[in-house]
């Protein structure tokens, strides 16, 4: 036998180390051995929890955690102990109690109340030792305090104002208020908290007594799980309308995850019964004669409230919020409603057009009302429509064959032929030939005298004139068959020629002056552009040309042409256009290219309907297209 000193075991190492024994009686026999632990190393603590953990530092937080020496020598855990914000020495911190002597324990401990500090994040330490008095490292928690409750903003009660009687939405027979519920640092990191819950009153003010009794609000995304929460809660129709005529003050607030309620916040829910009024309800022109557009509109008022919606409707009442819309503008004490009705396709009569608005909230007025009285197709007028067409489309009256050199009037609704292209002898003009503007003198004495152009930009061939460029003017006299030319316009205008989109595509002579418009925006000499095929050009003995009619300026859309011109004077016009499509015209809509518009600019409307030429027969294929015109 024998003793090792304790000071050699000191400077062992931490582990397991082998002791060999052998003996001699002379001669040394084998070894046998025995394995000594050397334990030198503390229990690791492991699975630190704190609860509750944010804490409102109003209650004792429990510490438990699990020391484990298994890796460290396995000797069983004998003591452990935390501290909070500070480590101290070994064995002066608040002691834990532990399970069972083992190698693995679990350690149990108290933060007494008064002791979890101020607001803000805490650390907590705490470590275990073995039984050899060894203690191991720490392990690391953040206890949150967090004494402030929750702010509340953004509270919203939809719809309001409210009649006690409109719901969020036809799904859903209830109001909604949204709100969010945010819990604030504070000022100290690691002071704010999870939100738990909100909850919401209807009452003129809420009490702390009254915290935790209200009725619960949704978070939106399904889950109270982060500092910033929105929230919602849907209040039935059945509650809102109890509440009666008035306001009523809507409270919303939240508990956050350490049991602190936030201030209530509110909004103001106002319950609204006042029944708005609808007056000055106006249609112009309240006779179409013609016109497919006519304005509506009217003005309403509420004694408690805005206007959020207006709609009209004619014949049965379809029901609060199934007519069709109008705009609502707001105009000082009143609302400014309006709206273009298109009366296109309405039978002959006189029509009811009923208005009403609603305020905002949910009230409907009684309906005001103004007449339109729709007329029979275009007015009944005296005058005389001279045409040829762009093709060579059917014109109702007349024999086949068609031809778009061919001279056609109409007289109240009966169409004839005045100028067969075809015919005629030595004056007949070539099969290319195409009338694409056109004046008629009625006074120039026999059988009157046709002023004409052409559209082909290679040269029309002209009985005794020869080639007739598209932008020339040239005479027939229907009496004797005699063709002359009238002017040149390389001549008239300088510049205009066949090569640069002069083509004259309507014309008119008024007392020897010419009138005309082109088929396209080329630039026109002396007259400022932009240019326009939609313009109207005279050509003045002094100044050259000018013009007197800017597309640009009399609700015309860019796509306009025209192609059909007669003058009354510099303000006032007959025109066809182009477009086989249609073009829109302001207050008509679209007029079809079969079609004679007036516009007068000291009229209301500007633009009027002057000869349906669908109405009459003429279809609206772009054959028949009216391509130059002359009204008498």
């Amino acid at each position: 036998g024998a003793t090792l000193p304790c000071v050699d075991l000191a400077t062992l190492a931490h582990g397991d180390h082998t002791f060999y024994v052998h003996g001699s009686d002379g001669t040394w026999g084998a070894f046998n051995f025995a394995v000594l632990h050397v334990d030198k190393l503390g229990p690791a603590t492991t699975g630190i929890t704190l609860a509750p953990n944010p804490s409102d530092g109003s209650l004792a937080v429990a510490v438990s955690a699990t020391g484990n020496d298994t890796a460290t020598g396995n000797s069983n855990i004998a003591a452990a102990e935390f501290f909070t914000d500070t480590m101290g020495a070994d064995g002066t911190g608040v002691a834990m109690a532990v399970n069972l002597a083992a190698p693995i324990a679990s350690l149990g401990g108290t933060i007494n109340a008064a002791d979890t500090g101020p607001e803000g994040a805490h650390t907590v330490y705490v470590h275990s030792m073995d039984s050899f008095g060894q203690w191991g490292g720490f392990a690391v928690a953040t206890l949150a305090v967090d004494q402030t409750g929750p702010d509340t903003g953004n509270v919203v009660a939809d719809p309001n104002p409210n009649n006690g009687s409109t719901p969020y939405n036809p799904t859903v027979f209830a109001i909604r208020v949204d709100a969010t519920i945010s819990d604030p640092l504070s000022g100290a990191p690691g002071a704010n908290s999870a939100i738990l819950r909100a909850e919401g009153f209807i009452t003129p003010t809420v009490d702390v007594a009254d915290y935790g009794t209200g009725f619960p609000l949704s978070p939106r995304d399904g889950l109270f799980d982060e500092a910033v929460e929105d929230a919602y809660v849907y209040i039935p129709m059945s509650t809102i309308n109890a509440l009666g005529v008035g306001t009523h003050k809507i409270w919303v607030h939240g508990q956050d995850a350490s049991g602190n309620w936030g201030a209530p916040a509110s909004v103001d829910f106002v319950i609204e019964t006042d029944i708005p009024t609808v007056s000055n309800v106006a249609v112009n022109p309240n006779t179409t004669d013609g016109t497919v557009l006519v304005a509506l509109t009217a003005t309403a008022s509420d004694p408690s409230s805005g206007i959020d919606l207006a709609e009209w409707f004619t014949g049965a009442d379809p029901g609060a919020g199934n007519g069709t819309s109008m705009t609502v503008t707001a105009n000082g004490p009143v609302w400014d409603l309006a709206t273009t009705v298109d009366a296109n396709g309405w039978a002959p009569g006189i029509y009811q057009l009923n208005v009403r608005a609603m305020d905002a909230a949910g009230n409907w007025s009684p309906t005001a009302f103004a007449t339109l009285t729709v007329t029979a197709g275009p007015p009944a007028v005296p005058e005389l429509l001279y045409f040829s067409t762009i093709g060579n489309g059917l014109v109702p009256g007349t024999a086949s064959p068609y031809d778009d050199a061919d001279i056609y009037l109409w007289e109240t609704a009966i169409f004839s032929r005045m100028f067969d292209a075809r015919s005629g002898g030595a004056n007949i003009l070539p099969t290319n030939a195409d009338i694409d503007g056109l004046a008629f003198d009625a006074n120039a004495g026999g059988a009157g005298l046709y002023y004409i152009s052409f559209r082909r930009s290679a040269g029309t061939t002209v009985p005794g004139v020869g080639v007739v460029q598209d932008e020339d003017v040239v005479t027939y006299d229907p009496e004797n068959g005699e063709w002359q030319l009238y002017f040149a316009g390389v001549d008239e205008c300088d510049g205009m020629d066949a090569t640069n989109g002069h083509n004259i595509d309507a014309l008119d002579i008024v007392n020897g002056v010419t009138y005309f418009s082109t088929a396209g925006n080329a630039a026109i000499a002396g007259v400022a552009g932009p240019y326009d095929d939609a313009d109207i050009y005279r050509i003045d003995p002094v100044l050259g040309c000018i013009r007197v009619f800017d597309a640009s300026t009399t609700g015309l859309d860019g796509t306009a042409d025209i192609d059909g011109l007669t003058v009354v004077d510099d303000d006032t016009f007959y025109i066809s256009f182009e477009l086989d499509a249609g073009t829109s015209v302001a207050g008509l809509g679209l007029v079809q290219d079969e079609s004679v518009v007036l516009y007068d600019a000291g009229a209301l409307p500007l633009w009027s309907l002057y000869f349906d030429g669908t109405f009459q027969g003429l279809g609206d294929t772009n054959s028949q297209d009216l391509d130059a015109i002359d009204v008498q």
